[in-house]
């Protein structure tokens, strides 16, 4: 009965490490052109990043495992656009319209080459 309990316990540990492993990463490239490409794309290894735009009130998220390459394509000199213009009031912060917050978030404990711009313009 003691050796039934230890290998229920024992299986009990080892299905709770495999639901706990981190999602098993594709040698593939996935290319996004649009927030809907996404979902897909994060199961590879590489990512390309194609121009498109992001919807408003829609988020461009990307949870990617540890060594996951990152290609932002078709030249340099990118442009993070986060509208300003339709936002500017004159009164700044939140006064009048409400500006939308952080409008670009880089999280990292890798690099993000130069090359990027980011305006409100």
């Amino acid at each position: 009965m003691a050796v039934s309990a230890l290998h229920s316990l024992l299986f009990a540990f080892l299905a709770t490490c495999v639901v706990a492993a981190p999602k098993h990463r594709r040698s593939c490239t996935g290319t996004i052109s649009s927030l809907s490409d996404v979902s897909d794309a994060i199961t590879c290894t590489t990512v390309n990043i194609e121009s498109f735009t992001v919807p408003a009130g829609m988020t461009f998220n990307l949870e990617l495992a540890t060594g996951t390459t990152v290609n932002m394509l078709n030249g340099n000199g990118y442009t993070f656009n986060g509208n300003g213009p339709f936002y500017w009031d004159g009164l700044g912060g939140n006064g009048g319209v409400t500006k939308p917050a952080p409008m670009l978030k880089y999280v990292s404990s890798q690099s993000l080459s130069t090359g990027s711009e980011c305006t409100s313009e």
